[in-house]
């Protein structure tokens, strides 16, 4: 019985390291589109055939967003209609985020053109991260890791937009980044109560583990709350050092999460 379990467990594993590798896959691809991207439709140069090149890539880039809407869409009933039917959903599902990733991609570029594509590069390779820690560590590592990116995410945009046009929108990411880790702390706070188990009606689903450390999610939350009011406060003059700070957090929280996989 040992043996079957541990065999079910390394398929478990194996799983979930194809699942982050088609990520970095995605990323990898994604990035090499944004340097052509980079290169013939933003620092093209001003000869006709740049020109006509720069034009096309526009033209992709507004179909290509509609498109891959589409296709998300078409992939997100798949996968409903394949779980509905009790058959695998690795698929439909790869069609629904690849199409959602070629969506935003196309969409944040044509939105926001230079400083989209700036966005991206920073965006992009922070993603593939995630989906890392997603699949490899715990659930509550994830958790804590992915407020702690947006956060510093939040930061990056605030020291290098802060007297943009987004200026507004930057600012108004933050509230809502300030407000969401308040209630999910209020959450967490809740679902420590009932033992990391969400119950609706005879339904139960788990959450987080029986053996979470909900006091690191506590902090996690209450430094990010800070942080973010912090940074709107006293604007630009403080993020240098918010992020670094933010990094070394989400550096300890690895290491504490990888410690406990050992």
């Amino acid at each position: 019985m040992d043996k079957k379990i541990k065999v079910a467990k390394e398929r478990q594993e194996d799983a979930a390291l194809n699942r982050a590798l088609l990520w970095i896959a995605g990323a990898v691809i994604l990035e090499g589109l944004l340097m052509l991207v980079d290169r013939y439709y933003i620092n093209f140069y001003t000869d006709e055939l740049s020109i006509n090149i720069a034009m096309a890539i526009s033209w992709v880039v507004r179909v290509g967003t509609v498109l891959a809407l589409v296709v998300a869409a078409a992939g997100a009933a798949w996968r409903f209609k394949a779980k509905k039917s009790e058959k695998p959903t690795l698929l439909p599902s790869v069609v629904a985020l690849a199409g959602l990733a070629v969506a935003v991609f196309c969409g944040v570029i044509w939105v926001f053109y230079a400083y989209g594509v700036t966005l991206l590069y920073v965006l992009i390779p922070a993603v593939a991260v995630l989906a890392l820690v997603y699949y490899l560590y715990q659930r509550e590592c994830f958790l804590a890791v992915g407020l702690t990116a947006l956060g510093i995410f939040g930061m990056w945009l605030l020291r290098k937009g802060s007297a943009g046009p987004y200026a507004g929108l930057i600012q108004a990411y933050l509230a809502v980044l300030a407000l969401l880790s308040l209630v999910l702390l209020a959450a967490l706070i809740w679902l420590h109560g009932k033992g990391g188990v969400w119950t609706r009606g005879e339904r139960q689903v788990r959450l987080l583990r029986k053996k979470a450390n909900y006091p690191i999610l506590y902090v996690t939350c209450v430094v990010m709350a800070a942080a973010f009011v912090a940074a709107l406060v006293l604007g630009n003059a403080l993020t240098y050092y918010l992020i670094f700070a933010l990094i070394a957090w989400a550096f300890i929280l690895v290491v504490y999460y990888t410690v406990q996989l050992l």
